[in-house]
């Protein structure tokens, strides 16, 4: 499972190459090696739903997965590129690959202002 990304979305404006490296580079460094190893049993890509962009406002329900890829800041940007990297691998070289958009995930070391830090 690959977890590992650069998240905070304000610190992305300032500071796009690094988001682009840690999670563009650091996907493609992770591919890489699963390709080398040759035996895994899946790749499991942890991407975000900040890759579809804005919600229309007027839509009863949320974006579908299928939906265009829209990002709207740099982050997104970079969860989206590292995104068709993993699908690539996975039609290029067979790699068994899922991605899932799952969003405000939370756990140790978040940043403070994150929502349920909020709450408590």
């Amino acid at each position: 499972m690959h977890f590992a990304a650069k998240t905070h979305v304000d610190n992305s404006f300032g500071n796009s190459f690094e988001f682009i490296k840690n999670n563009v580079y650091g996907t493609c460094v992770l591919l890489e090696a699963c390709k080398s190893f040759g035996h895994i049993k899946r790749f499991v890509h942890v991407s975000t739903d900040e890759v579809y962009g804005e919600t229309d406002e007027n839509a009863t329900v949320g974006n579908h997965e299928a939906s265009q890829l829209l990002p709207t800041n740099p982050y997104a940007a970079s969860k989206a590129g590292a995104e068709m990297l993993v699908m690539a691998y996975g039609r290029s070289y067979g790699l068994p690959v899922i991605i899932t958009r799952g969003n405000n995930v939370y756990g140790p070391h978040q940043f403070p202002e994150k929502f349920l830090n909020l709450l408590s």
